[in-house]
């Protein structure tokens, strides 16, 4: 980008002129603007990190909506760091916390108390939902304190419900 006709608030030029500078004119080099590209960028466009994300989708982030417990989903811009793969360390790259809507920048996305990576690696359950078998108690709940299924309501198959055994405190929601 070339700005031409650059003054600060009281309209000076923004350097004195000389040889090699004019001082009306300044130029950003930026990483181009990737016109008719997909969601993660080009084949020929710059990644500094190797992720198969290119730097200015990194830059430019995306959307990552998240659902709680009890329903209601919130909405959040995120960006990932260019030059790093894994901008969180959880050891889900960036072009892939991309791919599945998580946020590159945290380790949790969710706030359930399991990270993108055991969510989305070993558990199986959706890491941008807090609760993803829906039977109102949150993954980290489930799977840390209770040992049951975050991805089956019915984590024993006894057509109750884990919070409805949980709930009544006279049942094992993992004993049918």
């Amino acid at each position: 980008v070339k700005v031409v006709n650059v003054r600060d608030v009281a309209g000076n030029a923004l350097a004195p002129a000389g040889p090699f500078v004019d001082p009306t004119i300044a130029v950003f080099q930026g990483i181009g603007s990737e016109a008719g590209c997909g969601e993660t960028g080009c084949d020929n466009a710059p990644d500094c990190d190797g992720d198969g994300l290119s730097d200015a989708v990194e830059q430019r982030g995306w959307i990552v909506s998240i659902t709680a417990t009890d329903g209601t989903t919130s909405r959040r811009e995120v960006t990932s760091e260019p030059c790093v793969g894994d901008t969180d360390g959880d050891l889900i790259d960036d072009k892939t916390e991309q791919q599945i809507g998580t946020d590159p920048r945290i380790v949790d996305t969710d706030g359930d108390a399991l990270t993108d990576n055991q969510e989305y690696n070993q558990i199986f359950s959706n890491p941008i939902v807090q609760d993803s078998d829906n039977d109102s108690i949150d993954d980290g709940t489930e799977f840390n304190f209770f040992h049951t299924s975050p991805i089956h309501a019915d984590t024993d198959g006894d057509q109750i419900s884990d919070d409805t055994e949980i709930s009544l405190a006279n049942r094992n929601p993992r004993v049918a």
